[in-house]
């Protein structure tokens, strides 16, 4: 069961306000709404040095529990918000008694603090700000910061601001019990909206850690899958440069000889062309063989011309027939000179027909050279075929890896 208790608070303040007062949009909020006070809050002189081996020993008659008058004194010279018109406590009995304040504004300073606070306010919805804090890291020292510490053992505590979206308006008149249990009322739903908002916000805060956990956890597995598609990307890349080396390899092997039977083919054309040359000459020289034996049988004609008008002559028919058969001499000379010749372009025809026969045989090397060729580059191109195919078959598969992955939402 829980009640509402309205506690009103006293106005004071010894603030001497020098900050100009901020414009506010009449539309704009004004007042502020403190969900929990917790208990065990005290009050202790500005800058007072605190140890936790003295917490204990320490004259508690120098601090003073927290009260009403202390939130005012805290908001107005402390943090310096502006001037505070009232403050209204609810306390909700439940199991335990947890304190809520309304702070209501005559007007707000402008300076950082109160600057910082709406800018939070209206980003985030709530400004926590802490009362107490270590003064030094690895010591026992403390210090207060705003004239706030536990009662035993000090430790850290802050006060929550939120926006009051609907505040109480004033009253110049006294209220009675049903326009007090009515505020009442109305306090309690705002206190357990303001619980749901706060609940609802820490809902969202986890919904929004378990998000961003499911989010890394399909990042890790997509970048697994992108790990595994490179390497087999890779593999492939790898794959194709060993057959394209292999294919240079056999290709350079297939000029390197073709080459080599191009240089062969080339000085047996030259050897041709020297024979052909030595076959010029050679009949050349025959030519002149036959032209002499021509000037040989004009003589020989000549002669027997004489011959025949110097039938008389016997004496110099003789000599004309010694000289005759002296010719003849020189022409059977001359013929087997020209027989052999003749042997000798033979056996130059004979080496020419067998030149061409090793031409024929190298031409047909030549021939057989290029079908390995064409075999090769046929063999080649199947292997391409087939890593194609893989390439095919491959990006098949890690498309269909994709759909699945994508149908049990995991990308």
């Amino acid at each position: 069961m829980s009640a509402h208790k309205m506690v009103p608070v006293g106005l004071h303040t010894k603030k001497i306000y020098t900050d100009p007062k901020m414009v506010i949009s009449p539309s704009d909020w004004t007042s502020l709404y403190i969900p929990n006070i917790v208990d065990g809050l005290c009050v202790s002189p500005a800058k007072q040095k605190w140890t936790l081996a003295n917490i204990s020993n320490m004259n508690f008659d120098k601090r003073k529990a927290f009260n009403s008058e202390d939130l005012q004194d805290y908001i107005e010279n402390t943090l310096c918000l502006g001037k505070v018109r009232r403050i209204d406590f609810v306390e909700t009995v439940s199991t335990t008694i947890q304190t809520s304040a309304f702070v209501h504004f005559d007007w707000w300073c402008y300076n950082t603090t109160a600057l910082n606070l709406r800018k939070a306010l209206d980003s985030c919805g709530n400004y926590r700000r802490h009362t107490f804090y270590v003064s030094s890291v690895g010591t026992n020292d403390h210090m207060q910061c705003f004239g706030f510490h536990t009662m035993n053992p000090p430790t850290q505590r802050f006060l929550m601001f939120m926006i009051n979206q609907n505040p109480i308006p004033d009253s110049d008149s006294k209220l009675n019990i049903h326009q007090l249990a009515a505020i009442n009322t109305s306090l309690e739903q705002r206190v357990q909206v303001a619980e749901q908002q706060a609940k609802d916000a820490e809902k969202r805060a986890k919904d929004a850690e378990q998000q961003a956990k499911d989010a890394e956890q399909r990042i890790q597995k997509l970048e697994a899958q992108l790990h595994d598609i490179e390497l087999r990307t890779k593999i492939v890349q790898f794959r194709e440069s060993e057959v394209e080396k292999d294919k240079q390899k056999l290709e350079d092997e297939f000029d390197k000889k073709g080459d080599e039977l191009y240089k062969q083919q080339k000085a047996l054309y030259k050897e041709s062309d020297e024979l052909d040359k030595k076959g010029d000459e050679l009949y050349k020289q025959q030519k002149a063989l036959y032209k002499e034996g021509d000037e040989l049988y004009e003589k020989q004609k000549a002669l027997y011309k004489e011959s025949d008008e110097l039938d008389a002559r016997d004496s110099a028919l003789e000599r004309r027939d010694a000289a005759l058969d002296r010719r003849d001499a020189q022409l059977d000379a001359y013929d087997a000179a020209l027989d052999r010749r003749d042997a000798q372009l033979d056996a130059r025809d004979a080496a020419l027909d067998r030149r061409d026969a090793q031409l024929d045989a190298c031409d047909a090397a030549l021939d057989r050279r290029d079908a390995q060729l064409d075999a090769r580059e046929y063999a080649l191109n199947v292997r391409e075929t087939e890593l194609n195919d893989s390439k095919y078959n491959f990006a098949e598969q890690v498309g269909s890896i994709m759909t699945v992955n994508e149908l049990s939402g995991d990308v």
